[in-house]
């Protein structure tokens, strides 16, 4: 059947939804010219490409981001309830993927606050998706000590990588919360 290959196809497919997604928001912004253009040097990005072969979560934290980013910036363009609360909702999925994804609602809660959109919206566009990432990085918190684990070398297990990194000593120890008491 499609199951093995469905591993194979998936990541495809959430990257040729990602380029999308870029095409709909230089369209939305812009025009159909940018658009392709952005499709254009999106589908060409060297990490896209890769990203698109493998099956890893990279890929799918751009295909969230790319859209939460489209449906926010249609709300501020037509006024629409619902595109806020799916651009709250991909946030939220983003934030899931990868913990680079918590980005996404502060960026989106910042601007809206730059663009005086309201206050409201602003704590909607950032606490809908952080409750909707919580459970997974409250995992992590009971089950490592840290809510971003393996990022920083704090909690229950130690992180290998800082313990060996070639910066340990430099100014990159700030990571390194043992560094900090001494």
């Amino acid at each position: 059947g499609l199951g093995r290959w469905a591993v194979f196809l998936l990541p495809v497919l959430y990257g040729t939804l990602a380029v999308l997604g870029v095409h709909k928001l230089g369209e939305l912004l812009y025009d159909r010219k940018v658009a392709a253009a952005s499709a254009i040097v999106a589908a060409m990005l060297p990490p896209l490409l890769y990203y698109s072969a493998v099956n890893y979560t990279d890929m799918l934290l751009f295909l969230f981001s790319a859209w939460s980013f489209y449906f926010y910036f249609e709300f501020l363009k037509s006024g629409k309830e619902g595109s806020i609360l799916l651009a709250c909702f991909l946030a939220g999925f983003a934030s899931l993927t990868h913990y680079n994804g918590l980005a996404i609602p502060v960026v989106l809660a910042a601007h809206s606050l730059f663009e005086r959109v309201g206050v409201k919206r602003a704590v909607l566009l950032l606490i809908l998706p952080l409750a909707i990432a919580s459970p997974w990085y409250a995992r992590n918190l009971l089950a490592f000590g840290n809510p971003v684990f393996p990022v920083f070398d704090i909690g229950k297990y130690p992180n290998a990588h800082y313990q060996t990194a070639p910066f340990l000593d430099s100014a990159g120890s700030i990571a390194t919360v043992q560094h900090w008491e001494s």
